[in-house]
């Protein structure tokens, strides 16, 4: 075989396809994204997803490492401490 250039086509094809500009595919996807959110709309009116709400809600808290708060204070506040503070 020959050099490279000798087995590399001299010409160029152009792409089949015709690049979109973000707003026009936006613009052509409005009745899926329009459906799905009408479903999530109703779905969720009607409780469906409380429970998935819930579910991943306690897995994300499980799944958390724990760890203990290293700037909370602790203070006490009797009737007589809140009558001199806020009278």
């Amino acid at each position: 075989m020959g050099p490279i250039s000798e087995r590399m086509p001299t010409h160029t094809h152009k792409p089949h396809f015709q690049m979109r500009s973000y707003w026009s595919e936006l613009y052509r996807a409005k009745w899926v994204i329009l459906g799905i959110t009408a479903i999530t709309f109703l779905l969720s009116w009607a409780g469906v997803l409380d429970h998935l709400e819930t579910t991943g809600l306690d897995t994300f808290n499980i799944l958390q490492r724990s760890s203990d708060p290293k700037h909370v204070v602790i203070v006490a506040i009797d009737d007589e401490d809140y009558k001199s503070l806020f009278d």
